[in-house]
């Protein structure tokens, strides 16, 4: 069952300005709900990962680059435990 997820499914970063959050969570709320890292360097930015659907993967960067989004990155699953 967590390879044929991992086949629907894609893990997705971005960076996003610290008060653009929440409108980038509103468009990938994710599998179970997206990861927010605190900043690292930069305190107006922070760091978010999620999964989302495979098949909405440009839809969805054009979403977030439109709220703020930047640094897009998407990455393959092999496999998965949801």
């Amino acid at each position: 069952q967590g390879v044929l997820t991992a086949q629907r499914y894609v893990l997705m970063d971005y960076d996003i300005p610290v008060e653009k959050v929440s409108a980038a969570v509103g468009i990938t709320p994710g599998f179970e709900k997206p990861r927010r890292f605190p900043p690292l360097h930069d305190k107006q930015w922070a760091a978010v990962r999620v999964v989302v659907p495979k098949a909405k993967v440009n839809q969805l960067m054009d979403q977030l680059y439109e709220v703020g989004a930047r640094g897009i990155i998407v990455t393959a699953l092999q496999a998965s435990r949801m």
